[in-house]
């Protein structure tokens, strides 16, 4: 009789499985010790999770209700100690690993908890190295713990297995078999044990060993395949026959009885696919459906997925309707009882589940779909998985490319992708992608440049930079920045590039470049050096204070005018080397500053040098705290010392001249008034020639003091100025002079800057000084007896000019007739034009005489500030 069998090869795990939690238990009456041992245990090994009891009997209490995979006790408790403890604990758990953790280090202690079984022996030390020690105790005796009930569940799986079971060692003798494998040959299995392969094997088998077993074993260590076997009774039989190679190099033999195997197939079936699943995933759900009578089974945390119980969901229907979301219920549902079995016998889709049952979560499900002979779907097994986690990451990553591509379409800076084809010196470097700002810079388009070379797309000399920089980042693995000058539509354009390489793998296989067009810094940066020279190289002082009159900053000028260097002033007052008696007028400009971001002012103050003496400076300040680029209120500060001097001699020269003046002008006019007076007296008395030409001479003296006060007055610097009409003005002075048959032409629109009665003077003067000496030996004389001259005002560029048609002045009389005295006149008292000059420098202007278009003379004024100006 031919019998059938199936082996079934079981593995044998060499593992304890310390992937899995390992729950500690530490007993110790020094909680606080506990407590952080615990800590530090934990620490070493994230599988670790220890509980503490303050005592042998609270340890006790607790292994009575919890389970745990190991126990670290104290020695020298009160009460209990730590080998009483240890006679408790083996009474309940005489398998579970105690290790003795105590600072009690005698040899006698040592000795006394070996001799009682203790699992491992652990002295406290100081530091936390003691608990690495400790650690590695704990991993070892559980791993031991795991491994030997893993290999008695093995042997009582394998004695009470229906399959015939059995182990050989390396020399491939029996070292276990189970009753089923022993009745399978009619041996006991004591009678087996012990004896070689050969010792079931028929003797027509060996050369099968020898040419199939043998090889498949040490090549794959796994053999599956029909062998011939012999019984006890010398009966042969041949049977499949699987022999698999342990870590261990032992062999493992399975065999069962397959004589039913017809009639049970579709279970055996069903139950090998349902394993296959469910060995493959975790914390997913085994279905089956039978499509033909819409009935289903699942297995696994359903309620977790669909937030219902299972047993609600007796049919395929009742699913779609409750647990699939609705807007992917019918493409479930024809996916399931429809499948496409053109390229695979299997079925995968996705789908979210019903928002009814509490948040949606999405649900990846795989199934083998088995069919009738005819190919007809029978029958679905599947697995249904939770992948919310992995589709958030996939929107998260979506969101990221989006916002990847937004940034690099739309940011300002120049991105750039390098593919990188090689390593260190034979690196080749072709661009992959520019955004359009770099495309802009380049005058190309993103496509035109993709794989293209620097070389390629810069030319020869700059390509060669930049492949020596993308080389330097690739050598040294990391990001590195540097200034690079690229031509760009606009001309030469600097940018700071940064290189980043990204790696996959350990290998460097593209660049990431970010170029930042710096060229405006750069420029600011050169224009901002040329500043700071410009700074350094005036004549003036200037400095930056802040807020509250603190010097920041101070050009070398100030070494040069008040003696101290620029490093000594920085950081203190400024307003401390100011004279007491002006401070407060600095102050109080300081202040006014403060209030008008942008405002200017001036004013004039004494500072003390550093050797102690007074130096006058004129200091503009103008606020530029709002200003980034200064942040603080800007001084120019003139060294005005000696024109201070030269005003105080001009002003005590001018207070000599006026004290002159007065007296002239007293002294002088009361004898020419009597002389007047009595030449009116004489005149009633007699008639003589000589009486008119007194008179003449009497008029001239009058004249000559007026002028000559006048003149002394018109030498004083103009303080006060106003916007005056020029050519108003004109006209107010032309009805002011004896002007008889002269004509007034005024050809200007300007108003200037100027001192009105100054500026009166001079015109009136320049008038009577045309009308003057206006007259030509071919010009007809008026009724009247005035001369008949044109007198015409206009503009310059940078002044006025007052001009005539009469006979001008020579040439070589022009440097002369702003001298006081001088005249070509018989009656002239030849001050007329040295007021004019005298006015003329007190506003700051020039004054010069030339020959008009007509041929005679024209006076002009320049260095004229215009209003608004």
């Amino acid at each position: 009789m031919m019998f059938y069998y199936d082996i079934v090869f079981i593995p044998v795990s060499s593992s304890g499985r310390m992937d899995e939690q390992v729950l500690v238990l530490h007993v110790d009456d020094n909680e606080e010790f506990a407590d952080l041992a615990g800590t530090f245990l934990e620490r070493e090994d994230d599988r670790f999770e220890v509980r503490t009891a303050a005592s042998a009997s609270e340890g006790l209490d607790r292994l009575g209700v919890g389970t745990f995979d190991c126990v670290v006790s104290d020695y020298d408790m009160p009460g209990m100690d730590g080998l009483a403890f240890l006679d408790g604990v083996r009474e309940e758990h005489p398998d579970l690993p105690f290790i003795l953790f105590t600072g009690k280090g005698s040899e006698e202690v040592a000795s006394d908890a070996i001799s009682a079984g203790v699992t491992d022996y652990v002295q406290k030390g100081g530091g936390a190295e003691q608990y690495e020690l400790l650690a590695a105790r704990i991993e070892n005796a559980v791993e031991r713990a795991r491994m030997r009930t893993e290999r008695q569940r093995q042997l009582h799986a394998i004695e009470t297995a229906r399959e015939g079971i059995s182990f050989l060692d390396e020399d491939l003798r029996f070292v276990t078999v189970n009753d089923a494998y022993a009745s399978l040959f009619g041996y006991d299995p004591d009678k087996i044990v012990g004896e070689s392969w050969d010792f079931v094997y028929a003797e027509e088998a060996f050369e099968d060993v020898t040419e199939e077993i043998a090889p498949a074993l040490d090549e794959d260590g796994y053999f599956h395949g029909e062998t011939s076997f012999e019984r006890a009774d010398g009966s042969t039989f041949v049977g499949d026959h699987v022999v698999s190679k342990t870590e261990g190099d032992e062999y493992v033999c399975l065999a069962r009885d397959i004589t039913e195997r017809r009639e049970r197939e579709q279970e055996l079936e069903a139950t090998t696919e349902r394993m296959r699943y469910a060995l493959d995933v975790t914390d997913s759900i085994l279905y089956e459906i039978d499509l033909e009578s819409g009935t289903e089974r699942r297995h696994g945390p359903f309620e977790r997925l669909y937030g219902i119980e299972s047993d609600r969901i007796p049919t395929v229907e009742a699913f779609y309707e409750t647990c699939v979301h609705p807007a992917d219920r019918d493409r479930v549902e024809r996916i399931q009882t429809e499948p496409d079995l053109s390229d695979s016998d299997t079925i995968a889709f996705e789908f979210r589940t019903h928002p009814d049952r509490g948040e949606v979560r999405w649900i990846y499900s795989e199934a083998y779909v088995r069919t009738d002979s005819e190919g007809t779907p029978q029958r679905l097994v599947g697995l249904d998985t939770d992948i919310t986690d992995r589709k958030e990451r996939e929107q998260e990553l979506r969101r990221l490319k989006e916002e990847y591509e937004s940034v690099f379409e739309n940011v300002g800076d120049s991105l750039f992708l390098v593919d990188v084809d090689g390593s260190d010196g034979d690196a080749e470097f072709g661009l992959r992608r520019v955004n359009p700002a770099n495309a802009t810079i380049m005058e190309v388009s993103p496509d035109s440049i993709r794989g293209k070379t620097p070389v390629e797309v810069f030319g020869e000399e700059t390509g060669r930079e930049i492949v020596a920089n993308y080389r330097r980042c690739l050598e040294r693995g990391e990001p590195i920045r540097y200034e690079e000058e690229l031509e760009g539509p606009d001309g030469t354009q600097t940018f700071e590039t940064t290189l980043t390489p990204v790696t996959v793998d350990g290998e460097i296989t593209r660049l990431v470049g970010v170029a930042h067009d710096v060229t405006a810094r750069i420029e600011r940066e050169r224009d901002l050096e040329r500043y700071r020279a410009f700074l350094e190289e005036a004549r003036d002082i200037i400095t930056v204070l802040d807020e509250d009159g603190t010097v920041k900053y101070a050009n070398s000028s100030v070494e040069r005018v008040l003696g101290y260097p620029p490093s000594e002033l920085e950081g203190t007052e400024g307003f401390d080397l100011v004279h007491p008696e002006d401070r407060e007028a600095v102050l109080e400009t300081f202040a006014s500053l403060l209030d008008n971001p942008g405002a200017t002012d001036r004013v004039q103050v004494r500072f003390r040098t550093a050797d102690g003496a007074l130096r006058w400076l004129e200091v503009d300040g103008i606020n530029q705290l709002d200003n980034p680029a200064v942040e603080g209120v800007v001084t120019i500060s003139r060294d005005v010392t000696d024109r201070k001097e030269r005003e105080r001699e001009l002003e005590r020269q001018n207070e000599r001249l006026e004290s002159f003046a007065s007296v002239v002008s007293h002294d002088l006019r009361n004898p020419l008034n009597v002389a007047e007076l009595r030449l009116e007296l004489a005149r009633e008395e007699c008639d003589s020639e000589h009486l008119e030409d007194t008179s003449t001479a009497l008029q001239r003296s009058q004249a000559l003091i007026d002028d000559l006060l006048t003149l002394a007055r018109e030498g004083e610097p103009v303080s006060d100025v106003e916007s005056v009409d020029l050519a108003a003005l004109v006209e107010d002075c032309w009805h002011t002079v004896e002007t008889a048959a002269a004509t007034l032409d005024v050809d200007t629109d300007r108003a200037i800057r100027a001192d009105p009665d100054r500026l009166k003077q001079l015109l009136e003067n320049l008038f009577a000084n045309a009308v003057e000496h206006g007259s030509t030996s071919s010009r007809a004389e008026s009724d009247d007896g005035g001369e008949d001259v044109t007198i015409t005002v206009g503009d310059r560029e940078d002044g006025f000019y007052v001009a005539d048609d009469g006979p001008g002045i020579p040439a070589d009389s022009r440097e002369r007739v702003f001298e006081s005295g001088y005249s070509t006149a018989d009656d002239g008292t030849g001050f007329g034009l040295a007021i004019v000059a005298e006015v003329a420098e007190a506003h700051g202007w020039s004054v010069a005489v030339t020959e008009s278009d007509e041929g005679g003379a024209r006076f002009e004024i320049t260095d004229v500030g215009t209003d608004g100006c």
